[in-house]
């Protein structure tokens, strides 16, 4: 049996193991060697590269993590180096095999001693507490009242609580004077005691500065593309140099450099040259390449990347009549070729070895291992330490999920606490009835085993109805509706979506699927696409577009911007043209007579896209035959342009846009009443915003500009008052003399505002003060500093659209949040910039739109009515009591279910080792709970498959017993159990059972009988395991027979 460290023992004997500067290498020869030297440290110049190799090295096994950011000058406790930090911890205790270090941390000297002697606290150790807290104080811990984060600590009498850097719990040590007499994990939401320890080590959570630098941290320090690496180490600190408050002796010179291993494009002891090539659409060209091969003197394998694409592969091995191996069912000892379902993305080569692989990503293109989600999860999935909402017993508090032994058999349960100290261990099969609470900030929870929840919900549901009413004249209105049945053109549209330069993520390719079903089904589609700046949403409308094109109806494209608009032609005309279509743009940078031309054209149906501005909303834009509107940045339209959308869209499909939707179009298609398709899944090689909020300084903004103009790149000013913003670009002028300074706002001509955006463009400004009106529309990638005045004056939908014109390149991007010196923020602004401060990662846009939805209170989007309904049961069970009103007004019967008990003794849970991130384990504990039929069972287990490789039985036990679970839910089943045979047991009312359980009793052996409650037995015969398949069967016979009561 081959296992992919064979390979690695196999190539330990290369002499490139030995070398010291290597040209030419490929990507996946790259991580190999890293791999092969044991724990390191790599210095890279660029993103992109760092990515690839965290990539590589994580399929094999080897944890690792990238530090991008560094010491900014002047800012006192940088927040943004607590992952520094947290990676330097990490590493020095040996949870991580290597470090990846960008120039900014790549500059950044520190004091390594305090990593190198971490604060040991033991049980028994003699230290005066007021001891402790000085030690803590002085590497970087804050004290505070209650722990809630890493790096903080709380002293209160004898009981001193620490939070560490890189442990997901904080730690509490029970003082009997200068003696400590326990340590104990605990839960820092309810202040419970977890788990006893013995010791435990506490590693600074800031760097102070120093002697070291990163290339001190261990004997292998490996420089990626160092020919690439000085100059950008010059670049920045010449950067840094402008800045008022730079001291040179706190960062490391590109002459100060030390490494082991170098890789670079050429001029190394040792080249490498082979290329690497895809056959991702070409398999002819595989099966010739592999005939250069010799299978008697040489390995090679092909890295399927999961089960299904290595079967595809060998079948194709099998036609073409060579020869090969199964890779994980043979012994690496033999030469030829092997297929692997192994993941390694990229290929490499090692000829003096005569070893080869071809990698994945050159065979198959890979699946997201993210399972794809429900349109609920993505914004109501339960998390660990957070308020969540039963669907039986209300809100509580998710402490943990706890792997239980009964019987001998394992099995996860999420432990969940309720008022008066009530705690529910509900079974991981039954996830699908919890989710994520959202509405007021400290929500009163429920009693366990009460009937508070169930009183409230009904409250509720009688104060719904006339809401209720309105929106089902929506759902009316829009079933009634016939669309256009828009054909398939399978050639056309294979050719476009081929002519895309990037590569699909999954969620786009999912959303494509969506958009491009609706518009073929002849309902009139309304669709919200939600996903984040620069998450791929654009495409997804282009296919839609180019679609409706080629079935000879138009599209309009609708911004809330002419400089959005402008940018959208020039993009749609580059993606479109090679196929014929004709675009046009209608904003006020048309003069009257181009406007009068477009218009003629239109209405003759010779333009096949208009893109504009709310001029295409006009009575006198009249299309000849309009099919699709899409509109960009739905959020940013008022109530008089949606009313004219409104009426525009009776009778043609409409996809709206939006990374940050308003709270209200999120609840309407969460509701149901639009259709939903969310893009979570992040651009390859983009790095997060480093966000800093601080009162208003004027050494700040010069300093923040000059840095970016010593790097090269451009700077934002955003500034939202017209009647000032001249004087406040002159105030910049005089900071910082060398700086060339555009200005725009909304109420310049449209031939001035065009020719200050043409010249930005054309690099003749490199400070760029402005209104929000570059919030929709400029895609700079030079532009990667911004600074926001009065940025507690801006929505959080704002400040993130503002925010995400910057970060558009693999350089690291700064956006600098001001508000006036000496001003008290009120809550709401306080919260907002923490906010948006918080959520810097990529992805944000929808955490952001819920977390508006929660700072501006939902009354002041549902009415305060509404409101306090929300606030009682939570925002997903509010949504779901509405839909059942609704249901309920339509004359449809919802049938009740009671919860089912499931007692079967195997093991049922997913591994830590298996799935290894908890937020992912969560999604598929959601998922599984919600199989309700063998197909449900055999997607999931594909996904899990495809993601994470071979299933263990531990996970196929728990789907089945999800769909037991849930099919149970149809027949009044309480309890099904093993004692000696299969018991079913019934509630009992009257003694009535469902006449389909009766029909099927006798095709499988089974009896029925009154006890106490009505219990049917299935007489075991085969191994537990089986008798899970048996129970289905039986179950699944049952529902197909014909609805009926007997006795």
């Amino acid at each position: 049996m081959a296992e992919i460290k064979d390979v690695l023992n196999a190539l330990s004997q290369s002499p490139l193991g030995k070398a010291k500067h290597i040209s030419g290498i490929k990507d996946g020869e790259k991580a190999l060697l890293v791999a092969l030297k044991g724990r390191s440290v790599v210095l890279s110049s660029d993103f992109v590269e760092a990515v690839k190799l965290k990539r590589n090295l994580t399929s094999l096994g080897q944890k690792c993590e990238i530090i991008s950011a560094g010491r900014e000058v002047g800012i006192k406790n940088d927040d943004n180096l607590a992952a520094f930090a947290s990676g330097l911890a990490n590493f020095v205790s040996h949870k991580l095999s290597h470090l990846i270090f960008l120039p900014s941390s790549i500059v950044t000297k520190f004091d390594l001693q305090p990593f190198l002697h971490p604060i040991r606290v033991a049980v028994g150790q003699e230290i005066a507490p007021t001891k402790l807290a000085e030690e803590l104080i002085k590497i970087g811990y804050e004290r505070v009242g209650l722990v809630s984060s890493e790096g903080e600590f709380a002293l209160r009498g004898d009981i001193f609580d620490i939070f560490p850097m890189g442990s997901e719990t904080p730690i509490r040590c029970d003082f009997f004077d200068e003696n400590i007499e326990n340590i104990t994990f605990f839960n820092q939401n309810d202040m419970k005691n977890l788990e006893k320890i013995d010791n435990y080590l506490i590693f600074p959570s800031s760097l102070s500065v120093g002697e070291n630098s990163v290339c001190d941290l261990c004997e292998n320090v490996v420089a990626d593309k160092i020919e690439r690496l000085a100059p950008q180490i010059d670049l920045l600190l010449k950067s840094y140099s402008v800045m008022n408050e730079y001291d040179a002796k706190e960062y490391l010179h590109s002459d100060e450099l030390k490494y082991t291993l170098a890789f670079s494009l050429s001029g190394g002891e040792d080249v490498r040259s082979e290329a690497e090539v895809s056959y991702l659409h070409n398999f002819a060209d595989l099966a010739s390449d592999l005939k250069i091969f010799d299978p008697e003197k040489q390995k090679v394998i092909l890295f399927a990347g999961d089960e299904n694409s290595k079967n595809r592969i060998k079948n194709f091995l099998l036609g073409q009549e060579i020869s090969f191996y199964d890779f994980e069912n043979s012994s690496f000892d033999e030469h030829g070729f092997f297929v692997s379902s192994f993941y390694f993305p990229n290929s490499f080569s090692f000829p003096e070895l005569g070893i080869f692989a071809i990698g994945s990503d050159n065979l198959t293109k890979q699946k997201a291992s993210v399972l794809s989600r429900a349109k609920k999860d993505a914004f109501y999935q339960p998390k660990i330490g957070e308020y969540v909402v039963h669907d039986f017993h209300g809100i509580g508090k998710c402490i943990k999920i706890e792997r239980m032994s009964l019987a001998g058999c394992e099995k996860d349960y999420f432990v969940i606490e309720y008022r008066n100290g009530g705690t529910l261990y509900l079974p991981s099969e039954q996830a699908s009835s919890l989710s994520a609470y959202v509405g007021e900030e400290n929500p009163k929870m429920n009693t366990l085993g009460g009937r508070e929840f169930e009183q409230m919900k009904a409250k509720v549901k009688e104060k719904l109805e006339g809401f209720a009413l309105e929106l089902m004249q929506a759902y009316k209105e829009r079933e009634e509706s016939k669309g256009y049945k828009f054909k398939s053109e399978p050639f056309l549209e294979s050719a476009f979506a081929n002519a895309f330069e990037f590569e699909e993520t999954a969620d786009q390719a999912q959303a494509i699927s969506e958009v491009l079903a609706d518009m073929e089904s002849g309902k009139v589609m309304d669709r919200l696409l939600c996903g984040d700046v620069g998450f791929g949403k654009t495409e997804v409308a282009y296919r839609a577009a180019f679609k409706a094109v080629i079935n000879n109806k138009q599209v309009a494209f609708l911004c809330p911007t002419t400089i959005l608009s402008e940018q959208h032609f020039a993009n749609a005309e580059k993606r479109m043209k090679d196929f014929g279509v004709k675009i046009e743009v209608l904003n006020r940078f048309k003069k009257p007579s181009e406007v009068k031309e477009i218009l003629e054209r239109l209405q003759k149906g010779e333009i096949d896209i208009l893109i504009g501005t709310h001029k295409i909303l006009s009575k006198n834009v009249v299309f000849k035959d309009l099919g699709l509107l899409i509109v960009d940045e739905e959020q940013r339209f008022g109530v008089a342009d949606k009313e004219k959308i409104k009426a525009m869209k009776k009778n043609v499909d409409v996809l709206a846009l939006s990374a940050t939707p308003i709270p209200r179009t999120l609840h309407m298609s969460l509701a149901g009443i639009r259709d939903i398709s969310v893009i979570t899944t992040p651009p390859k090689d983009r790095l997060p915003i480093q966000t800093y909020v601080t009162s208003e300084d004027d050494d700040v903004v010069a300093s923040v500009i000059r840095r970016e103009l010593a790097r090269g790149g451009k700077c934002f000013v955003i500034y939202n008052r017209v009647q000032s913003i001249d004087l406040v670009a002159g105030h910049i002028a005089s900071l910082v003399p060398e700086a060339k300074i555009g200005v725009a706002h909304g109420q310049m001509n449209e031939r001035t505002l065009q020719n200050v955006i043409d010249k930005l463009f054309q690099g003749q400004y490199n400070v760029f003060v402005s209104t929000t009106l570059i919030e929709n529309g400029i895609d700079l990638p030079s532009a990667n500093s911004m600074i926001i005045f009065d940025a507690d004056l801006l929505g959080l939908s704002q400040l993130y659209q503002l925010r995400g014109r910057i970060g558009r390149s693999d350089k690291l991007s700064y956006a600098y949040l001001l508000y006036k010196q000496g001003k008290l923020l009120t809550e709401e602004s306080y919260k907002r910039l923490e906010a948006i401060k918080e959520f810097r990662e990529l992805g944000s846009g929808f955490k952001i739109s819920m977390r508006d939805l929660e700072i501006r209170g939902a009354g002041n989007v549902f009415g305060k009515e509404q409101h306090g309904h929300i606030e009682k049961v939570g925002y997903d069970m509010y949504v779901k009591l509405l839909n059942e009103t609704i249901g309920q007004l339509q004359g449809k019967v919802k049938r009740e279910t009671k919860p089912v008990k499931i007692e079967l003794p195997v093991d049922a849970f997913i591994p830590e080792n298996y799935v290894p991130v908890s937020e992912e384990r969560i999604a598929y504990y959601v998922k599984i709970s919600e199989c309700s039929s063998r197909d449900d069972v055999r997607s999931v287990l594909q996904s899990l498959s495809e993601g994470f490789g071979d299933v263990p039985q531990s996970v196929v036990n728990l789907t089945k017993i999800a769909l037991i679970k849930n099919l149970s839910e149809q027949f009044n089943i309480k309890t099904v159990k093993f004692d000696r045979d299969i018991k079913i047991e019934l509630y009992k009312e009257e003694n009535v059972v469902d006449a389909r359980l009766v029909a099927v009793l006798a095709k499988f052996g089974a009896s029925l009988r009154f006890e106490n409650l009505p219990i049917i037995k299935i007489i075991k015969d085969r191994p537990l395991v089986k008798e899970l398949d048996v129970l289905i069967e039986f179950l699944e016979s049952a529902k197909s027979e014909k609805l009926g009561k007997s006795a």
